[in-house]
């Protein structure tokens, strides 16, 4: 396991509990994407580049959702399978029964400007594409993002989350964390490539 005073990233899904420490913002799960699961990505980019979901769902109805919604293939259930983990794995962390969940095809940056979020707690997934970026702590101008100006210090000391790898990153909402939440971006996108990423969020109390 490596960790930084923000940050803590491992090969094991264990450190995805870190984030419960004070001193962490950010908890990376480095895993390498199953080569069925991926290929059903590129099919889902490729053959329906429109394609989203996004919504409150219990998660005990999850891969039901998914299969109604997601398009048929040999890889499909692989695919629903690997969702089916993240969330119950992000659930079992927060003792959560429903979970918001967007799963979307994107072909453009839309969040192009380091921003935080009021949000208590983010899990963020690419499945095929760049994935967020994000600044280190010693890296940032947080009064910056109070203005037009970027609070990024060093352009050549932006880190991206690799496709596959799962994160996990405190908001301003977390408790505790007011004033601290992790700064990131949508990463810059050529017009002829697209993403697929799956957001899981806590629903509002």
């Amino acid at each position: 396991m490596t960790q930084s005073t923000q940050t803590a990233r491992d090969d094991s899904p264990e450190i995805l509990g870190k984030i419960y420490q004070p001193s962490l913002n950010v908890a990376i799960w480095q895993r390498v994407l199953d080569s069925v699961v991926a290929s059903y990505s590129i099919f889902l980019l490729e053959q329906h580049a429109s394609f989203r979901i996004q919504q409150i769902h219990n998660v005990s109805q999850i891969r039901s959702l998914l299969r109604n919604s997601l398009p048929d293939s040999n890889e499909k259930n692989a695919f629903i399978e690997d969702i089916a983990l993240v969330v119950d794995m992000f659930s079992f962390l927060f003792e959560a029964d429903e979970i918001g969940l967007r799963l979307q095809c994107v072909s453009a940056a839309p969040c192009p400007a380091f921003h935080n979020d009021r949000i208590p707690c983010r899990l963020l997934l690419t499945y095929h594409g760049a994935g967020s970026q994000w600044l280190d702590e010693s890296n940032l101008d947080r009064n910056a993002l109070a203005t037009a100006e970027s609070p990024c210090l060093d352009e050549n000391n932006i880190h991206n989350i690799a496709a596959g790898h799962v994160a996990l990153f405190k908001g301003e909402g977390w408790e505790g964390n007011e004033g601290n939440g992790w700064v990131h971006r949508s990463p810059p996108q050529p017009t002829h490539e697209k993403r697929l990423v799956l957001t899981l969020d806590l629903p509002p109390k």
